[in-house]
């Protein structure tokens, strides 16, 4: 037995020490090097046999088990669970808890659910009992962890609750900061996003100060919770960026979950044979690291990657089946029953329907808090066994059973950029019930379809944040960057530092949104036969066009409903997209004869072609009604009063029919005053808002100085009709952040949502403003959609540049005709026709 010096014992606990707060600090690569060497100075290597007194075996076993947590985390769980056995011979009976909790939390990782549970279960009395309150920390963490494994979430807060209570007593913020985050892992499986972003963004504030090198793991916790709401592209910008942390930091087990989450992410990206690479390599990854848990979760991305470019077999069904007893074996539940119904699409798609029902039936009932993925996910297979069947009206109950669902996770979001994410979530679903409404030819179902399938944030009433000092501030300082970068644009001067710090603080604005939650309720579907009867009464007509399998289809409704195939909706988007591009091209700057000639030539022919492609056998249905244009993806940025046959005609653009239906009989009890407000550096500015003020004698007028953001923002709450002049960002990249040049800084998309009452009827005189991005099934982000989601009925703005003149001869022409009580819609269309190019649109209700 060999019996070393004080000095030797003091430097192993030394060294101990150091490798246990690199190990709690996520500084793996620097808590291995501490710990061996603290092995090396009691005389232990691996594969050693040593034989110690009590009090150099109790340090060696610390190591040992601290070691072998450090192993585990870097992708090597065989070796963390051979440390252990070594441990346990040397280890003191006061330290045995802290050895069955270490080797529970490797089981756990390993995939070995039960076992982890049992050695919890050992470890705690003897924590209590020897008062080893940090160990005690870690086993309500790491247990918590299982629970939420097994899908036993109210046993896993409650250790995460209790972990976070013994923490803050004790003063161990890293603790903290770990409880809160594992809080954040379980909101996002109980489908709770502003919960989970918000518990994460908690913790990251504590590491950040405590523990950096946790950064990137919390990161990719983010993006698991961005990716569950369908914000994809954000997701893969933080996992570039986490898991470059995650290599320098050489943390292998957290980099292997990311690489599995990359997978998910070029799958639902359309990207299938990427996501089958990516999927091997980090299925290879966890059975390297012993991660059963790991491995099956990367062979399930595989398999439904695989599901979209290899030929179907029944022992690819059979595969997937036997996947789903090891998920389930493995206490995965969740992904268990993905898998089973993998299995049963592939029966399907073999043609092996009895086969398919034997397998859906053990997971066609929903379980208690089902992430919203896996609900869609059973919504859709039922919905293709109901085809399967021949039994196409039990498919469109499923679907609609599935998109209700999904309303109902949207209607949580308080996000309006949340809210239009949730629709990729229900992508495919959504486009299963139009191909099985297209299917029936009945134009009634394919309206329903259409409508229960687009612009669902719209259906969601606006919620206004709350005071925030703290936004408020840095909602300042943006505009002040603004500004800034304004005038560093006009001097010819670059302002990067100020355009990067703007970035920054505009991400962190966006970021905050996302911790709103939502109003919990939708409103309610409307009829159609409920919108004929308004459109009926305006002497209207309502066109809806929805692209779907690369054609481009039309429901006409007016005294009766419609569906009329058009053609190839890649042409007609291209040309819509030429027609904006060119209208572009046109202003700005002086072009050279020749080429303005051109340009108008293809804009004349883009607008022939465009007319007859959508209109030609529509026209004749509607006779000289007034018409309502439902539009999709690029039509969204159409100006539509340049076509042909629609010039000098009243339209109105709205996202969906309900939109419309909405906004035209809302009712309005506004006690403000017209509003008319003028920003800087824009020709004809002062002029067109002193012809147009003359038609609002009662209205506030703001210009020069005074036109600031913030004056105009509150003149703008409640106001009967606004008209704002200035110069106009659309911001593709950063929808929140289009906005309206004052005087002191921008008036921005995000700003609108902050208003107590919308303004009734905005007119914008800027570039850009009407345009919008366009998302999955239809739902539009922008500063004119900011103002209908906000709640403002009727809104007039440009889709493409816009010469100073021109904005200002349509402005004041447009508001003396609504002055002598001239309809929005007829006003717009009168004075669009007085020039040839003019790109004005009607949005909402006219």
């Amino acid at each position: 037995m060999r019996s070393l010096g004080l000095e030797v014992l003091a430097e192993a606990r030394r060294l101990h020490a150091d490798g246990k707060e690199a190990v709690n600090t996520g500084r793996l690569t620097e808590a291995v090097l501490r710990l061996r060497e603290g092995l090396r100075v009691l005389g232990w290597f691996d594969g050693r046999s040593v034989s110690w007194d009590p009090a150099a075996s109790a340090i060696a076993a610390r190591l040992m088990v601290t070691l072998a947590y450090a192993d585990a985390e870097q992708g090597d769980t065989e070796q963390g669970l051979r440390l252990l056995e070594d441990a346990e011979i040397h280890v003191a009976d006061e330290d045995a808890g802290i050895l069955f909790q270490q080797r529970a939390l490797i089981l756990r990782m390993a995939g070995h659910l039960h076992e982890a549970l049992e050695d919890f279960a050992r470890a705690k009395p003897l924590l209590v009992r020897h008062g080893q309150t940090t160990t005690l920390l870690a086993l309500y963490l790491n247990r918590g962890a299982a629970y939420g494994d097994e899908g036993k979430y109210s046993a896993a807060l409650k250790d995460f609750s209790d972990c976070y209570e013994l923490a803050d007593r004790l003063g161990e913020t890293v603790w903290a900061a770990k409880a809160v985050h594992a809080r954040g892992i379980v909101a996002r499986h109980l489908g709770d996003v502003p919960a989970a972003l918000a518990s994460l963004e908690h913790a990251r504030s504590l590491y950040e100060i405590h523990a950096p090198d946790m950064g990137p793991v919390l990161l990719a916790a983010q993006c698991h919770v961005l990716h569950s709401a369908g914000l994809l592209h954000e997701a893969v910008l933080r996992l570039e960026q986490a898991t470059k942390g995650m290599s320098t930091l050489l943390q292998h087990h957290p980099l292997a979950i990311a690489e599995v989450l990359r997978a998910q992410l070029a799958l639902e990206m359309d990207n299938p044979e990427l996501a089958s690479q990516q999927a091997k390599a980090a299925e290879a990854r966890g059975l390297r690291q012993g991660d059963l848990r790991l491995a099956v979760g990367a062979e399930l991305v595989l398999r439904f990657a695989e599901f979209e470019f290899v030929p179907l077999s029944r022992e690819m069904a059979r595969d997937c089946e036997r996947l789903a007893s090891r998920h389930h074996e493995l206490g995965q539940i969740s992904d268990s029953d993905l898998a089973a119904l993998l299995a049963t699409r592939v029966w399907i798609g073999v043609g092996d329907i009895l086969s398919a029902e034997a397998t859906f039936s053990s997971v066609a009932r929903a379980r208690p808090s089902e992430h919203i993925s896996v609900r869609l996910s059973r919504a859709q297979v039922r919905a293709e066994l109901a085809i399967a069947r021949g039994e196409p009206s039990r498919a469109l109950a499923s679907v609609r059973t599935g998109l209700a669902a999904l309303q109902d996770f949207r209607s949580r979001l308080g996000s309006v950029e949340l809210q239009v994410g949730a629709a990729y979530l229900g992508r495919k679903l959504a486009g299963s019930g139009l191909t099985y409404a297209l299917g029936s030819g009945r134009a009634q179902t394919i309206f329903k379809w259409s409508e229960r399938s687009r612009a669902q944030a719209f259906r969601l009433p606006p919620i206004r944040p709350a005071e925030d000092p703290e936004i408020a501030d840095l909602l300042a300082q943006v505009r002040q960057l603004h500004d800034r970068i304004r005038k560093s644009d006009l001097a010819g001067e670059l302002a990067r530092e100020d355009k990067a710090r703007c970035a920054r603080l505009e991400k962190v604005l966006r970021e905050r949104s996302w911790l709103a939650t939502g109003p919990g309720e939708s409103i309610p579907e409307y009829s159609a036969a409920q919108i004929r009867g308004e459109l009926n009464r305006r002497h209207s007509a309502l066109v809806s066009f929805l692209a779907h399998e690369g054609r481009m289809h039309a429901l006409v409704l007016d005294g009766k409903l419609r569906h009329v195939e058009l053609g190839s909706s890649i042409d007609i988007e291209e040309a819509a997209r030429r027609l904006v591009a060119d209208l572009d091209a046109l202003q700005g700057r002086r072009l050279p004869e020749r080429m303005e000639e051109a340009i108008r030539s293809s804009i004349h022919h883009q607008t022939d072609w465009l007319a007859d492609a959508l209109f030609g056998e529509i026209l004749p249905l509607i006779g000289d009604r007034d018409l309502i244009v439902v539009p999709t993806q690029l039509l969204s940025s159409l100006p539509w009063g340049l076509l042909p046959p629609l010039r000098g005609r009243p339209v109105t653009v709205a996202p969906s029919a309900a939109v419309w239906m909405a906004a035209a009989t809302r009712e309005w009890s506004s006690k403000g005053v017209p509003l008319l407000a003028a920003g800087p550096d824009l020709t004809h500015a002062e002029s067109e808002l002193t012809q147009i003020a003359s038609r609002y004698p009662q209205g506030t007028v703001l210009k020069a100085e005074t036109a600031t953001a913030s004056a105009t923002l509150a003149a703008l709450d409640g106001a009967p009709i606004a008209h704002l002049a200035a110069h106009g960002h659309h911001e593709p990249d950063n929808v929140l952040f289009s906005r309206l040049d004052f005087a002191d800084g921008p008036l921005m998309a995000y700003d609108i949502a902050r208003l107590a009452a919308p303004p009734r009827h905005v007119t914008l005189s800027a570039c850009d403003v009407g345009r919008s991005v366009v998302a999955v099934g239809d739902e539009t982000l922008g500063f004119t959609a900011a103002l209908l989601y906000a709640g403002t009925s009727t809104v007039v703005s440009s889709v493409a540049r816009v010469a100073h003149d021109v904005a200002r001869d349509v402005m004041v022409g447009y508001h003396r005709l609504i002055a002598e009580g001239v309809a929005p819609a007829r006003a717009l269309a009168e004075a669009n026709a007085k020039h040839d190019l003019a790109p004005f649109v009607l949005f909402g209700a006219g």
